[in-house]
């Protein structure tokens, strides 16, 4: 058999055993000879490829391919499949949730933002995506639009946690702008907001694996006692422009 013929072969067994196992999710002879019909996973990237290609308006194709792609962490080889996907079927979340990642995956922040305000915009109420705007902007560097999106997470999923630490996350990356004692305060506003984040969710061991790395780095007794500030007292943060925050001394 030629190769064509013989791709054509596989994809179809391919098919089939995917279906069986589905169908007898505890016996795992059709994964086997799903494993050992695929060599490689890269090879199956390209026989889903060239399948597609071969009839490119069959939108089950490209999602083979997509999917393929995707779990092969071929990122790059999903994103074209993917990109035909949702401008052919511009509603359909899973397309855009993939194309999101994808584009995460390869540092293509501006195209995974717009992917991810997409998805804002077809489900305003799911409080991952602005989760993940928000770590968008964040690798951006865009650390106040960051924060507001964590804010907007936290809120959507009635005081959820995790977009909290990452919000300590953004204050822990700009005290490093700062210095000495100014850095100290911030990195104070970090571990307070880890706190605030664990108080929500004491199952969330990074924030408090976090809270316990930054014990060094706030300011000590002597700090406070050299500038005269008592327990109660209110720091002004003002070495980073957005923070826009006070911290109380301990």
């Amino acid at each position: 058999a030629n190769a064509g013929e013989n791709n054509d072969y596989k994809l179809k067994a391919i098919d089939l055993y995917n279906m069986l196992s589905e169908r007898e999710p505890e016996n795992s002879t059709w994964v086997e000879m799903l494993e050992s019909l695929v060599e490689n996973i890269d090879e199956l990237v390209q026989i889903t490829k060239k399948n597609w290609e071969a009839n490119k308006e069959d939108l089950s194709r490209a999602w083979k391919y997509a999917s393929t792609a995707l779990r092969a962490k071929d990122y790059k080889e999903a994103i074209i499949p993917l990109e035909y996907l949702v401008q052919k079927s511009p509603e359909t979340i899973n397309y855009w949730n993939q194309l999101a990642t994808a584009y995460q995956k390869t540092d293509q922040l501006t195209k995974a933002e717009s992917a991810f305000k997409k998805l804002i915009q077809l489900e305003p109420d799911k409080k991952e995506h602005y989760l993940n705007l928000g770590i968008v902007y964040k690798d951006q560097g865009k650390f106040a639009a960051a924060r507001t999106q964590f804010q907007i997470a936290s809120e959507k999923g009635n005081g959820w946690a995790l977009p909290i630490y990452y919000e300590g996350f953004l204050y822990e990356q700009a005290a490093r702008s700062c210095s000495d004692f100014d850095a100290k305060v911030v990195f104070l506003l970090a571990q307070q907001t880890y706190k605030r984040a664990l108080s929500m969710d004491p199952s969330l061991d990074m924030a408090r694996e976090r809270i316990n790395a930054l014990a060094g780095a706030v300011p000590t007794k002597e700090d406070y006692f050299f500038r005269k500030l008592k327990s109660g007292d209110t720091i002004q943060i003002t070495c980073v422009g957005w923070i826009g925050k006070s911290v109380t001394v301990p």
